[in-house]
């Protein structure tokens, strides 16, 4: 977290030094951590009960896709190239995809007809959409929306912005996205990421904040794949009970290497979702303090349990 100023003329909303407080998942691709983020701002909308919220996500697709789909919305776009403004003129040169993001209301009635990003992208960048939407659509109101790009262009994949209208014109209070290529670019090794950064001063513009308590609890996911499942039991965890600090581990080891790491910690239990829970439904809950206990329990019994500890 720290300050930041901008460039370009302050307006409402828009602040010439403004805060920012940034979660960043390095090394782990395309899966898991985008699940973990999209669960954290679910969170923090609930948490903080931020009213008239919504989240918008998109995928941008890789490298080749980008390309294809830049060419065809230049080619939709050049008849009429009379109707925009120096900017939008500017970025048909560039950088189409930015056009898409465009503020102008008679650029944005030409776009209602271009082609979409979905038609461009992988069935699995279309899966990963509906999935998230899926599993997390009744803790937010979570919006697919193709004309979604971000504002900065190193974003690769999956990308996401919270808002809220409560906010008037600048209304996006949380926003980020993936960025695969970015360290390589930088000319470090290949690593990919993921992020998001949280306006401070509009998110206490709508939010009230109440301290935590110390408590804390692991919840660990087996890595045969996605189970994003998990993601959304996790979220009825944290929403359950806002006095705990719930941390998931994301490595890929062994279920038995991410208990050790728990045990080495201050928390109090380790939620476990392996495999077998993922078909039966259950969690295991298992005591990391003197008794050692662990009992499989269905995630309505999970719930209950976690509002008591």
């Amino acid at each position: 977290m720290g300050p930041m100023f901008r460039y370009e003329r302050p307006q409402k909303g828009r602040y010439r030094q403004f805060h920012q407080a940034g979660v960043e998942i390095l090394g782990y691709p395309e899966g898991q951590a985008d699940f973990e983020l999209i669960s954290m701002i679910c969170s923090i909308i609930n948490a903080l009960n931020i009213k008239n919220a919504k989240l918008k996500i998109n995928h941008l697709g890789d490298k080749d896709s980008k390309k294809e789909f830049s060419k065809a919305l230049v080619k939709y776009l050049i008849p009429y190239k009379d109707k925009m403004d120096e900017k939008d003129l500017e970025r048909l040169g560039k950088n189409p995809l930015r056009i898409l993001d465009t503020k102008d209301l008679g650029m944005q009635e030409i776009l209602k007809d271009a082609p979409s990003l979905n038609n461009f992208i992988s069935d699995s960048a279309n899966l990963l959409l509906s999935s998230i939407q899926k599993t997390f659509s009744d803790l937010c109101i979570i919006e697919i929306d193709n004309t979604l790009v971000r504002g900065l262009d190193y974003y690769t994949g999956l990308v996401f912005e919270a808002s809220s209208s409560d906010l008037g014109a600048q209304d996006a209070f949380i926003g980020g996205g993936r960025y695969d290529n970015l360290a390589n670019t930088l000319g470090g090794k290949d690593m990919p990421a993921i992020g998001l950064a949280i306006g401070l001063e509009r998110l206490i513009s709508i939010s009230s904040v109440s301290k935590l308590d110390e408590k804390k609890v692991v919840f660990i996911s087996s890595t045969s794949n996605i189970a994003p499942l998990a993601f959304k039991i996790a979220n009825q965890l944290r929403n359950t009970n806002s006095k705990i600090s719930l941390d998931m581990d994301l490595t890929d080891s062994s279920i038995k290497a991410k208990l050790r790491r728990a045990n080495k910690t201050d928390a109090s239990h380790a939620f476990i979702f392996g495999d077998e829970e993922m078909s039966n439904k259950r969690v295991i809950v298992k005591s990391l303090r003197d008794d050692d206990e662990q009992v499989s329990m269905s995630i309505e019994e999970c719930i209950a349990f976690y509002k008591k500890i």
